[in-house]
């Protein structure tokens, strides 16, 4: 493996016990020590994935984001508003300077990051519910967070792999959603 992206969630996501800035900035140095010490091939990217608020702003304050290699912005909460306000959340969340990517999931959503020139992203994990374990296609604004820090842009048409990987052993579904990918075209 070339690179890996670590993009733990944001506080609000206290379900999955989201970092507070300090652990996330913690964690930020954790990972650049580990990346300068040259002990591993693989560079690792530190990232988070933050919630979107009901409002549309992000979990962490612009400040903090910008120290990170990329941020993937992801709907955790509220789904229950009605399609113009979600629509306008999701917008102002993707609208975002330091967003890279975005990991909202499929249905209504999707109209937001089509309207701010989005993208696909490929996500594979074995323990979907039925008809979702296959990969699928999100709305990812914007690219490949990953590829963008490494200096190459992306079209409209990208997509980034993800194991979407809460424990080690999930990394494993990233060659089962690469191979979903190129079957797909």
């Amino acid at each position: 493996m070339e690179y890996l992206g670590i993009a733990d969630h944001s506080k609000s996501s206290v379900q999955a016990k989201g970092l507070t800035e300090e652990r996330l900035m913690k964690q930020v140095e954790e990972i650049a020590a580990l990346n300068a010490s040259g002990r591993f091939k693989t560079r690792v990217f530190a990232g988070t994935e933050c919630d979107i608020l009901p409002d549309g702003r992000l979990d962490f304050e612009a400040e903090v984001l910008a120290k990170l290699d990329y941020v993937v912005v992801s709907v955790h909460s509220t789904f229950t508003q009605d399609e113009a306000t979600m629509t306008a959340r999701i917008i102002r969340a993707i609208e975002h300077p330091c967003r890279r990517c975005s990991g909202i999931s499929r249905g209504g959503c999707c109209c937001g990051a089509r309207a701010t020139g989005g993208c696909g992203q490929r996500d594979r994990r074995g323990d979907r519910e039925p008809g979702e374990h296959r990969a699928e296609r999100q709305s990812v604004a914007d690219g490949d967070g990953l590829a963008m820090v490494r200096g190459r842009r992306r079209s409209a048409d990208c997509g980034r792999r993800s194991s979407d990987a809460h424990e080690t052993g999930d990394l494993g579904y990233v060659r089962a959603g690469v191979s979903a990918a190129r079957k797909a075209g």
